[in-house]
């Protein structure tokens, strides 16, 4: 497993991706400075939109798919292929690193937050920022081994289900990874959905990562390689 941790880190973590994703997070953290400059009232709206809404999934969104969406369009899961490695341990080992890849950034970005909110309930922030990317993350790696141009249709996840759709009805707020993060930091809460209690919302959101591993290696099974 450890072999494949460091292969998995030197394909996802490579120069331009990092490059690029610290532009991304120094952006939005100027951003979200200059937001919380402008308004007089900080209810956590910088953590809750900036933060678990958009950032949060869309780096589990980079590394995920990458994991072995970049393998796939390049024609190389083949090599792989030829090794005696098990598919859990695949599917393992690529949801770990870009999980952890991804909560990396996610983490300095909450912390910025709570500082420019100036918010309480470090903890529990922090454990929701883990557990929302390792879930989104996991999600993502599957979506990356199953189908192509999985970023896109990742975003599409995101911008459209989880921030748009799922809000708007208390039962399908059940079906989004969000509801189940925010329940970790009910403060957060926007006063328009009653979350579930937080050791539920844990258990859920492991559940999802789990079930995302599970996928990725039901996807792996799937794949016919030349």
């Amino acid at each position: 497993m450890s072999v494949l941790l460091r292969w998995f880190s030197g394909q996802l973590a490579t120069r331009t991706r990092i490059r690029v994703t610290i532009v991304g997070v120094i952006g939005i953290a100027i951003l979200g400075w200059i937001i919380a400059s402008a308004v007089d009232d900080h209810d956590g709206g910088l953590a809750r939109e900036l933060g678990f809404g958009l950032s949060i999934p869309f780096l589990a969104l980079v590394f995920g798919t990458s994991a072995f969406g970049d393998l796939i369009e390049r024609q190389t899961l083949i090599y792989l292929w030829a090794r005696p490695i098990s598919r859990w341990s695949l599917a393992a080992a690529a949801t770990l690193v870009a999980a952890a890849l991804a909560s990396v950034f996610a983490i300095i970005l909450m912390i910025v937050f709570i500082w420019t909110e100036d918010l309480t309930g470090v903890p529990a922030l922090l454990l929701a920022t883990l557990l929302g990317t390792a879930a989104y993350a996991a999600l993502f790696v599957a979506l990356g081994a199953r189908i192509p141009k999985a970023l896109v249709w990742g975003s599409m996840f995101v911008l459209i289900w989880e921030a748009t759709v799922a809000p708007q009805s208390a039962a399908l707020s059940r079906l989004s990874v969000r509801y189940y993060v925010l329940s970790i930091v009910p403060d957060l809460n926007d006063g328009t959905r009653q979350g579930v209690s937080e050791w539920v919302a844990v258990a859920v959101l492991l559940v999802m990562a789990v079930g995302g591993v599970a996928l990725t290696k039901w996807a792996l099974s799937m794949r016919d390689i030349p």
